[in-house]
C-alpha cells in the first residue's frame, strides 16, 4: 500500500511539474478550478524588453515582403535569423533542400522570437508551418507572433496575432 502511494505521489509531482513548464511555456497558470490563462510579457508587449533575435517565417512567394519587414526590424535594433530570405534558389536536389532544412532550423534555435507571416494567402502547406511547430517545440522562444489569420489550432498557441504588419512593427518598435 505505501509503495503504491508513493507512486501516486511521485505521479502527482511529476504532472504538478508538467503543469509548472507548462504554464510557463503556453501561460497559463493553476487557478481554483484548474489551468486558466493569465496575462504574461509577451501578450501585452512591455516597453523596454530590448532587441530580440527574430525568425520570420513566411511562404516563398512572401519573400520580398519579408525583406521589407526584416529591413524595418533591423532598424529598431533587432536582429533577423531568417538567412533563408538571402537565398534566391530554393529548389535544389534533395541534399541541398535537406541542407536548407537544417539551416532554417538553426536560425530558428538561434531566436527568441518567431513571428509566422500568415497573411491573407490560403493554407496549402509549406515549410512556414514545420517551422511553426518546431517553434513551438521550443521553450526557449517565449514570443510567437503571428502576422494574419490564425488558421489552425496550433496557431491558437501564439502570444500576441497582428492583422497586418504594420500593427505588428508599430508593436516591435515598442520593444526597443
Amino acid at each position: 500500500m505505501k509503495r503504491i502511494k508513493r507512486s501516486l505521489f511521485l505521479l502527482g509531482f511529476i504532472c504538478d511539474y508538467t503543469l509548472l513548464v507548462s504554464s510557463w511555456y503556453l501561460g497559463l497558470a493553476r487557478g481554483p478550478s484548474g489551468p486558466q490563462l493569465v496575462p504574461s510579457i509577451c501578450r501585452y508587449g512591455e516597453q523596454g524588453i530590448g532587441a530580440m533575435k527574430i525568425y520570420l517565417a513566411g511562404k516563398l512567394t512572401s519573400k520580398p515582403l519579408l525583406k521589407l519587414a526584416r529591413k524595418e526590424l533591423q532598424d529598431m535594433g533587432h536582429t533577423v535569423t531568417s538567412r533563408w530570405l538571402d537565398y534566391d534558389d530554393e529548389t535544389q536536389d534533395e541534399y541541398k533542400k535537406a541542407q536548407f532544412a537544417l539551416r532554417d532550423l538553426e536560425d530558428i534555435t538561434a531566436s527568441n522570437c518567431f513571428i509566422l507571416y500568415a497573411g491573407d494567402e490560403p493554407a496549402d502547406g509549406g515549410g512556414r508551418e514545420c517551422e511553426w511547430g518546431y517553434a513551438l517545440s521550443r521553450m526557449s522562444i517565449p514570443h510567437r507572433l503571428i502576422v494574419g489569420i490564425k488558421r489552425n489550432v496550433f496557431h491558437r498557441l501564439c502570444t500576441q496575432q497582428f492583422n497586418d504588419w504594420n500593427e505588428c512593427l508599430a508593436w516591435m518598435g515598442k520593444l526597443t
